[in-house]
């Protein structure tokens, strides 16, 4: 009888072993894949939020640049003060004329802000070193009655 118990003790603990296994499996499977979604949405929200803020130093650098006695170097200074503060590194901002005070009212200005995906992401600076968020925004010079 006592032998019986033993042999039976033995094969519950042989189940477990290979229950422990399959988890330890499974697991190995299923954390790098886990692992792998949770930092590709990390990624993909970054890269949404730089896509986002490139438009809104556009927009806003585009609002400073209309109004009247405006440059293009405070529309510029403003463009990046933006990116700045959101973390941005290496933008390009380009505003089109140049001299918007000799700009007549009414004509279009454009600014245009690109920033590379390389030291502004996680992980798509390194997959894509020559990628780029470009983004343009065009208004007319304000009028205003003197």
């Amino acid at each position: 009888m006592i032998r019986q118990h033993r042999r039976a003790n033995s094969k519950g603990m042989a189940s477990a072993l290979r229950r422990r296994g399959a988890v330890l499996v499974e697991c190995a499977i299923c954390v790098p894949i886990i692992l792998m979604f949770a930092l590709g949405t990390l990624e993909i929200c970054s890269a949404i939020f730089l896509q986002e803020t490139v438009k809104v130093a556009a927009f806003e650098s585009a609002r400073v640049a209309i109004q009247r006695q405006s440059t293009a170097a405070k529309a510029k200074e403003h463009a990046e003060a933006l990116l700045l503060q959101r973390g941005v590194t290496n933008p390009t901002v380009t505003i089109t004329p140049s001299d918007l005070n000799n700009t007549p009212i009414l004509e279009p200005i454009t600014v245009d802000v690109s920033v590379p995906y390389a030291g502004n992401t996680f992980f798509l600076g390194g997959l894509f070193s020559n990628g780029q968020v470009s983004t343009r925004v065009v208004m007319l010079k304000e009028y205003a009655p003197e």
